[in-house]
């Protein structure tokens, strides 16, 4: 269950406890989104933020379902993870759902939108990609150190693309450990969600699968070269 249910001003511990998801709910991302905007706007200052906050929250919720139903971001469902029914409430981009393995869900099944998730670093991606400056490090973009005028740093389309395909693979090695190195390249959610597709060379994508490969040292040796 979300921790986000009603429209509600996030703490440090919030923005924290996002920033060690890899999934977030839908809730989690409406608010997330709304608390940011408010925060980089200074809005919070103010005695109307309630009101600002509420607007901002109403905002990327439809936003969002804007961005689902143009192909801009992909839902997932926990459905196989929890390995529980889908409700009966209709969640209206339900045609665009996918199960956390990529696989396309049955069109005619309903859903209810506390089925419906986001990978963390897809969804903040899509922030950028729409005009709201998100930096790596969540809380320090809201609340900068005193006396700093430091900007969050903007980072390069492929340290973005790193980060977004290290996250998918840690969510699907957490569902399937034996998944291997090719295994994790050739996937669905990588190549589309991680624009791994993108990189005509696919040393690149495995140097960074590497680098968060969970398994033991001698589950990570690749085929012997024939000799």
């Amino acid at each position: 269950m979300s921790r986000f249910w009603n429209v509600v001003r996030f703490e440090k511990k919030d923005y924290e406890f996002l920033s060690r998801e890899s999934l977030w709910s839908l809730e989690e991302a409406v608010s997330f989104a709304a608390n940011y905007s408010v925060a980089i706007a200074g809005g919070f200052k103010n005695d109307d933020w309630k009101a600002a906050l509420r607007k901002q929250n109403d905002r990327f919720d439809k936003l969002i379902f804007t961005w689902c139903e143009s192909k801009a971001l992909f839902p997932l469902s926990k459905a196989g993870i929890h390995d529980r029914p889908l409700r009966e409430e209709e969640w209206r981009t339900t045609e665009l759902l996918e199960d956390i393995n990529g696989d396309i869900l049955d069109t005619f099944e309903a859903v209810t939108k506390e089925d419906v998730y986001f990978h963390r670093d897809h969804f903040l991606r899509c922030l950028r990609n729409n005009g709201l400056k998100v930096s790596e490090d969540l809380w320090a973009s809201v609340c900068p150190k005193k006396g700093s005028d430091e900007k969050p740093r903007k980072l390069r389309d492929n340290q973005v693309d790193r980060l977004v395909c290290q996250g998918i693979a840690k969510t699907l090695w957490d569902i399937n450990p034996d998944m291997t190195i090719e295994d994790m390249v050739n996937h669905k959610a990588v190549q589309i969600y991680g624009n791994a597709k993108l990189y005509t060379e696919p040393e690149t994508i495995r140097k960074w699968l590497r680098e968060v490969d969970p398994r033991d040292p001698d589950k990570k040796t690749g085929p012997k070269k024939k000799s």
